[in-house]
């Protein structure tokens, strides 16, 4: 979990009356013109180049709020005021109204007129786009079957700037596979019959281009013959085509496809290329074309285009899932995948709210109940809602429902998998997701989560390495290099963060792989300042976590200065826990962030248990703990929910035991070490085991009297890489083996002595590296 999620509230010292006084009325405001938009309020009708919408009243009434002063800023009150009679309403009802509008706008006239968040403020209406271009004009007929033709002329576009904004995500430590396993996947020569696909674009909603793209390579999946790889990682492609086909080359891809669609009046079509990687030779080139009214059909067709001309077998014929959807809402449905997919919690939440909308209008309709599920999920993940446990059980609920109407839903049973309760169940569900879309690198993703999770380590690693393979573009899945790296497996962790630093055309998801490959071979500064970059180049989710990363490594070399007070904000904590400080329950509330957040935060749990401890806080500790959970148990389940990693139970319990002994209370230390004996114990036949485990097992046994079995599993963390492969993990380590208070009763060891004085040597060496702190 991520204290940065983006607050959307409206700032109450404004003037209630704001710059819009006069509630409005539809039934005699006149008809008007806005920029290539025709509206009239009266009929709640909207008009523009690409269609004509009806709206919801409201959404008509708040429309004319913005159009009555574009460009000016209304707060929520002003809204209120205007478009509720003054009624206090909230956030959810205006936010609906709101996703629905924007959805509206894109619908009818593509990127502009658009309404613009402004964060803690308000919102506005922009009428103009700073890098909008003139519409290639579509010829006068187009062909219903597709035909060869010449590509349209005019440059392709980026998305624009808000649709970049990604949120920071948890990050897995998970583990263990063979050298060989990788080398197996003869990526060296590339493969004939592996597509590469470049991000498509549509001058009027870069979001409805990325959910048809979505679409196509669910369709593409079912190909016999064909792999795809995934492009999450890419930008819209600006470059030429020699440089995509270079790409191609670096990936492995035998074939590279690009598209553009273009929608006009009643048409749609698109203009699509397959060239050859290696010979530069086009082995398709053919302009697709169908009615507005049977989009639903064009991804499909394009599929079965570009599988005929790489020879192979044709996806199969629709099961007949989408019959009855109309053209209105799969275009809404197809940039509700695009929101999703930007990882934008503002947009995602957009999208949610469309995708209500769609399953009350379409109720049989599986992909839309999945896609609702997906993007409620996310929200409560990246913690960008008020009640993240409300909202995963209507995710799991809608998605459920969508199996219910399709089992070979795959984005159903991917989500599913993340939530079911049963441990079983959900690896079940994940690998039926892959099963069904093994295209898909987040649902290998989450399924490498789950495996490592359960203790299966081995699998686990086996599932990342092939989202990186499926997706080496992405930078969830360029984590299997740390994943190896927590192995100590340091050949298969550098050939991984190689070719991400090949593969990739984002400056920071390559200058993150050249940190992790230099702290891997003990190059502090080069790690330092690659991550700072990579922060720089990042967007603001990454550039929050990768501050992280370079936060987390000065604070264990004790380069963090101390804060001269407790923190008023969540994004001040980390800082303020990093330097050494550990928050009492009043520094909790004044920085807005609940006991629960608490310890399902990393460092929560990674590090102030040590600080409360050494400053003989045991007891606030541990009040605090067992006021937010009941039982060990209650612990764990909220573990996987908030963070997703229960094995960090085992980090927890010796700080616990060590409390409740202070406290006079065996019978919960008890409790804490049975239950995490039990945990450990369903991890004993991995041959493989991530450094940072073996460590909290160490810390396990000390505290347990296991003198032994302590120094042994510290030693194997440590030939493993500890602790420099803990500063992306759930418990990175802070100062020196000395501090830890879980060591304690074996302190004067000489052996744990020897380590111990290592390790401290070794940092020092590492500190005098950085010679200034951070500013």
């Amino acid at each position: 979990m991520t204290w940065d999620s983006i607050d959307t509230a409206p700032d109450k010292t404004a003037d209630p009356q704001g710059p819009c006084r006069g509630a409005i009325d539809l039934a005699h405001a006149s008809a008007f013109e806005l920029g290539n938009l025709h509206v009239e309020p009266a009929l709640r009708r909207m008009s523009g180049p690409l269609g004509t919408q009806s709206v919801e009243p409201k959404v008509m009434q708040v429309f004319l709020a913005f159009a009555q002063q574009p460009g000016t800023i209304l707060s929520r009150d002003d809204l209120m005021a205007t478009c509720w009679n003054g009624r206090i309403v909230g956030d959810a009802s205006i936010n609906r109204i709101l996703s629905l509008l924007r959805a509206t706008l894109r619908e009818v006239a593509g990127e502009v007129p658009w309404i613009e968040t402004i964060p803690k403020v308000g919102y506005r209406l922009l009428t103009t786009g700073e890098d909008a271009e003139d519409e290639t004009q579509a010829p006068a007929t187009v062909n219903e079957m597709p035909e060869s033709s010449s590509r349209l002329s005019g440059k392709d576009r980026p998305f624009p700037a808000w649709t970049r904004s990604l949120f920071a995500a948890a990050v897995l430590a998970v583990a263990a596979v063979t050298l060989t396993a990788w080398l197996a996947r003869g990526r060296d020569a590339a493969n004939t019959d592996t597509l590469l696909i470049a991000p498509m674009t549509e001058r009027s909603d870069g979001f409805f281009a990325r959910g048809f793209e979505e679409e196509m390579r669910r369709e593409l999946a079912h190909c016999t013959g064909i792999r795809i790889i995934g492009n999450r990682g890419m930008e819209d492609p600006k470059d030429n085509t020699s440089s995509l086909l270079e790409l191609g080359r670096r990936l492995g891809a035998g074939f590279v496809m690009r598209g553009q669609l273009v929608r006009t009046g009643s048409r749609i079509y698109l203009d699509g290329s397959v060239t050859n990687a290696a010979s530069g030779e086009q082995v398709w080139k053919a302009r697709v074309a169908t009615s507005q009214s049977l989009v639903d059909d064009l991804p499909r067709r394009v599929a079965n285009e570009i599988c005929s001309a790489l020879g192979g077998g044709a996806p199969p014929a629709p099961a007949g899932k989408r019959q009855g959807i109309d053209k209105s809402t799969y275009s809404l449905y197809l940039s509700a995948l695009g929101m999703i997919r930007s990882r934008d919690p503002d947009r995602m939440e957009d999208a949610r709210h469309v995708l209500q909308t769609i399953v009350a209008r379409q109720q049989t309709f599986s992909e839309g109940w999945s896609a609702l599920a997906k993007a409620e999920f996310l929200l409560a993940s990246c913690n960008a809602v008020d009640d993240d446990r409300k909202m995963r059980l209507e995710a799991a609920e809608h998605a459920r429902h969508a199996i219910t109407l399709d089992a070979g839903n795959a984005e159903a049973h991917a989500v599913l998998g993340s939530l079911d309760r049963t441990p079983q169940l959900r690896l079940q569900h994940l690998r039926r997701a892959t099963e069904l879309a093994p295209d898909n690198a987040e649902a290998w993703l989450w399924l490498a989560n789950e495996l490592s999770q359960q203790g299966r380590f081995k699998q686990g690693l086996d599932a990342i390495i092939q989202s990186h393979n499926v997706d080496p573009t992405w930078r969830r899945s360029a984590q299997a290099s740390t994943a190896a790296d927590s192995l100590g497996m340091i050949d298969l962790a550098d050939r991984i963060d190689q070719e991400t630093i090949q593969a990739s055309t984002d400056p920071a998801q390559q200058n993150m792989a050249q940190a992790w490959m230099a702290l891997r071979h003990g190059n502090w500064t080069g790690f330092v300042r690659a991550a700072d970059q990579a922060a720089i180049d990042g967007t603001q989710g990454e550039m929050f976590e990768r501050n992280r990363y370079s936060l987390v490594a000065r604070a264990y070399l004790g380069l963090l200065p101390r804060p001269k007070a407790p923190p008023a904000s969540p994004a001040g904590m980390t800082r303020y826990i990093l330097a050494g400080q550990a928050p009492t329950r009043e520094d909790l509330k004044r920085s807005g962030i609940s006991p629960s957040e608490f310890w399902c935060y990393y460092l929560g749990i990674g590090i102030t248990p040590i600080i409360y401890l050494n400053e003989r806080r045991g007891a606030e500790m541990l009040s605090l703990w067992r006021n937010t959970f009941a039982t060990p148990q209650e612990f764990r389940d909220k573990a996987h929910a908030c963070n997703g990693d229960p094995l960090i139970f085992v980090h927890m319990a010796p700080y616990l035991m060590l409390a409740s002994r202070e406290m006079q209370d065996p019978l919960f230390a008890n409790l804490v070490q049975t239950e995490a004996v039990k945990i450990v114990s369903s991890t004993q036949n991995q041959t493989h085991v991530p450094a940072g485990f073996l460590v909290d097992q160490a810390r396990l046994a000390a505290v347990s009297g296991d003198r032994k079995t302590a120094i042994e599993k510290l030693e194997s963390g440590i030939r493993q890489g500890w602790p420099q492969v803990d500063m992306i993990t759930q418990a990175p380590f802070i100062g020196t083996l000395f501090d830890d208070p879980a060591f304690s009763a074996i302190a004067n060891d000489p052996r744990f002595r020897g380590l111990a004085l290592k390790l401290a040597t070794d940092r020092e060496r590492a500190r005098a590296s950085l010679s200034a702190p951070l500013q």
